[in-house]
């Protein structure tokens, strides 16, 4: 309903702002986030109020402009090449499980609104710069060897590893050109796979989403017929009141109720 978007309700000054922020426009709070943090573009889906809030506030994931620039310098063409066939959606849930297992900030947007790409995939490759989300071709340096405190992520990433390379062990596998086709055949169908679950699950969320503002509607649409049929049948009988009506005063005969309930009909 009109007034009751949550993009729009987000966008609003909250009631419990800080007195540096209460006082500013969406657009005023985004420049003084954004002079300090690096994060999406203005128009982008996802920056609303809450969003700047959230950063500001240090409650979403954040690096500075020096950061990245300082981390992005020794980057190559290679540590940049991505993997073909992954979606954004995918890649944004993989960063939040990975922040949020690395007891990190998670980074604000989820699969259902996402963020600019560019700010998206340059964010991913300093988050991840080993490559676990198998976003990226080639991590920036190797994930560290296994220890008794690494976590479960990183041993399930050096367990596959090894399996590939127990499975890789003979010789004429490798060299089989068949069977290598055969490996990546089966990667991409993974990767479309996981890119047309997620397609799904935001298709359902939409369509629930849809379904409340149908039942909405018609609870809407009741009341107001109602109302009408009220107002019309008052007109016509200025015996009957509305509020004798609502409160269920005796003084309302059955043939009134019964001409009360012809009109909604009508």
């Amino acid at each position: 309903m009109i007034g009751f978007d949550e993009n729009l309700r987000t966008d609003q000054p909250q009631s419990d702002e800080g007195a540096d922020t209460k006082s500013l426009e969406k657009r005023d709070l985004y420049e003084m986030v954004h002079k300090n943090w690096f994060i999406p573009p203005y128009a982008s889906r996802g920056v609303t109020r809450d969003y700047l809030l959230k950063v500001h506030n240090n409650k979403v994931f954040r690096i500075t402009y020096g950061e990245i620039k300082h981390f992005e310098v020794d980057l190559t063409p290679e540590h940049q090449r991505k993997v073909q066939g992954m979606g954004h959606a995918v890649l944004l849930r993989k960063l939040n499980i990975l922040l949020q297992l690395t007891g990190r900030n998670q980074l604000g947007f989820t699969e259902h609104d996402l963020p600019d790409q560019g700010w998206l995939h340059r964010m991913a490759r300093i988050i991840d710069p080993t490559s676990l989300t198998e976003f990226f071709d080639t991590p920036v340096h190797p994930e560290p060897a296994p220890t008794s405190g690494s976590l479960n992520i990183s041993l399930i990433y050096h367990g596959r590893l090894a399996a590939a390379r127990w499975f890789m062990r003979h010789p004429n596998i490798k060299s089989n050109r068949r069977f290598w086709d055969s490996l990546h055949t089966i990667g991409n169908l993974f990767r479309a796979y996981l890119n047309k679950s997620l397609a799904i699950e935001t298709l359902e969320r939409e369509l629930a989403a849809q379904q409340r503002e149908k039942v909405d509607m018609a609870n809407n649409l009741d009341d107001l017929i109602s109302k009408a049929a009220l107002t019309y049948s008052a007109i016509l009988n200025p015996g009957l009141k509305p509020d004798a009506v609502i409160g269920g005063s005796g003084d309302i005969t059955g043939d009134m109720r019964s001409e009360l309930q012809r009109n909604a009909k009508l």
